[in-house]
């Protein structure tokens, strides 16, 4: 079972990137 992308630690980088990524565009765009 090697798989990089559906692994738990892949999923939590994912979950992190996305939160990141949110948290980025809402400090750009003034967080509505």
């Amino acid at each position: 079972m090697v798989g990089d992308g559906m692994t738990e630690s892949g999923i939590r980088r994912i979950a992190f990137n996305l939160l990141l990524a949110l948290t980025v565009y809402v400090a750009l765009t003034g967080g509505g």
